[in-house]
């Protein structure tokens, strides 16, 4: 919950600077969560190392983004859609945070 409001906090002031600045923290804070969850740092730490690693490659993140978004978009239209864009979008970011932070072994899966 502290991580929610301070990420918030911190990209409605950037919203209030300018609107760029705003959206850039929106894309490098969108990995804090699973972050903080999966490494088990705290808030501060979640949103610096997801700012510090989406950094190098905010342009495709972005972009990414914004086409899953776009697709969630049109499918509100449509009932149906709206059945293949959810799941499409929770796993479009899922892929990109493994592709970004990799997923550490749990020695949960099956041996060899």
């Amino acid at each position: 919950m502290i991580l929610t409001v301070l990420s918030t906090i911190l990209i409605y002031m950037g919203l209030a600077v300018f609107i760029l600045p705003g959206i850039y923290l929106m894309v490098a804070y969108s990995f804090a969560i699973p972050l903080m969850i999966e490494e088990d740092l705290s808030p501060w730490q979640a949103l610096e190392a997801s700012r510090k690693a989406v950094t190098h490659q905010w342009g495709s993140i972005f972009g990414a983004g914004l086409l899953l978004y776009v697709i969630l978009f049109l499918s509100i239209f449509t009932a149906i859609g709206l059945i293949w864009a959810v799941p499409m979008l929770i796993l479009g970011y899922g892929v990109i945070y493994q592709t970004i932070f990799g997923v550490k072994n749990s020695g949960a899966g099956l041996e060899d």
